[in-house]
Formats: C-alpha cells, sequence, structure tokens
C-alpha cells in the first residue's frame, strides 16, 4: 500500500509539472503576442525603384518626410541594406563631418565605395539600430532637427570638467536636409567611444 501511495504521488507530482510547463509555455505565447511594437511598418523598396525616403507625399509637411527619413534609413541600416541607406544619407552635407569621420574603420583599399564604408562602420559601432522621433523642428526652409531616441542605446558619458559624473543621454540629435526635393540624413550613426 505504502508503494502505491508513493506511486500516486509521483504522478500527482509529475501531472503537476506537466501542467506548469503547458501552463508557462502557453502564457509565454500571449505575452509575446501581446507586445506593443512601437516602430511604424515601412514598406520596402528596392534600390532600384524610386526610394520611399524619396518619394514626396503632398499631404506630408517637410518636417514629416524629414522624420520618415529618419525611420526608413535606420531600419534600412538595421536590415544591412547600405546601397539603399545610401539614397537617404549623406554625410558630405554636414558642415564639420563628411565621409572621413566614417572612413577610420574602412582598410584605405575600400573607402572609395561608399557602401562598403557605411557597411564597416555600422559594423564597428554597432547604432545602427531603429529609433524613434522624440521631438523635431525645422531650423530652415531645407534644414531639420530632430532629437531621437535608438533602440537599446544608453550612453553614460564619463564626467564633467570637475570629474563629477554626468546623466545619461538617451536622446540624440540628428540632422535632416531637404536638397532637390529629396531629404538626406546628413549626421552619422551615433558613435559611443
Amino acid at each position: 500500500m505504502n508503494n502505491m501511495n508513493g506511486q500516486n504521488i509521483l504522478y500527482t507530482k509529475k501531472a503537476i509539472y506537466v501542467l506548469l510547463v503547458s501552463f508557462i509555455i502557453l502564457m509565454s505565447g500571449c505575452i509575446i503576442g501581446s507586445q506593443r511594437i512601437d516602430a511604424p511598418i515601412v514598406e520596402e523598396s528596392t534600390p532600384s525603384s524610386s526610394p520611399i525616403g524619396q518619394d514626396i507625399d503632398a499631404n506630408m509637411t517637410d518636417l514629416d518626410h524629414a522624420e520618415r527619413t529618419f525611420i526608413q534609413l535606420y531600419d534600412a541600416l538595421s536590415k544591412k541594406r547600405y546601397e539603399y541607406a545610401l539614397t537617404m544619407f549623406d554625410p558630405t552635407l554636414h558642415p564639420d563631418i563628411g565621409w572621413e569621420s566614417l572612413e577610420q574603420f574602412t582598410i584605405p583599399e575600400e573607402r572609395s565605395n561608399k557602401e562598403k564604408v557605411l557597411e564597416q562602420y555600422c559594423n564597428a559601432v554597432g547604432t545602427c539600430v531603429p529609433g524613434t522621433t522624440i521631438r523635431s523642428s525645422q531650423k530652415d526652409s531645407d534644414t531639420f532637427e530632430l532629437i531621437v531616441q535608438y533602440k537599446d542605446i544608453v550612453f553614460t558619458p564619463c564626467c564633467d570638467e570637475q570629474g563629477n559624473a554626468l546623466p545619461e543621454q538617451t536622446e540624440f540629435t540628428v540632422i535632416v536636409k531637404k536638397v532637390d526635393n529629396t531629404f538626406k540624413i546628413i549626421t552619422p550613426p551615433l558613435y559611443i567611444p
């Protein structure tokens, strides 16, 4: 009789274990299925067609176009679509940057290939990830300033002049220029030394 009670307890423990595991699996599917996705759905476009970042929608303001270009550029970079990303990115339009700041991560023989430069830069800095616009403003007729946050990127600067720790930085500035009725991000992906 003692042996049967032991078996019943064993079967009961196994049944509880199976139910518990089943419940966890079921609930994890519910949790994953209910997570909110903040990133907008971006239509795919091939580089040979007119890139979405270059299309002008008469119902959108220039500021809307600048924000959309940011979202599409970082979507393309995160998917390693560097040729397409180049249709929306031009650091030579920035007065202080240019391609030289990105080329340091590329061997000299490949520096004339801007797609390769962008790929190597993104691989080195690890910040070519989707982002979200927090606020935006139009600085002049063709320049837009976006304050953005990148997915999972927090920058903790060392310290100020007195050696005091500085707060974490989660918002970053991105500049967009309108050139010949197209929008170009002129700020390179974030470099965190």
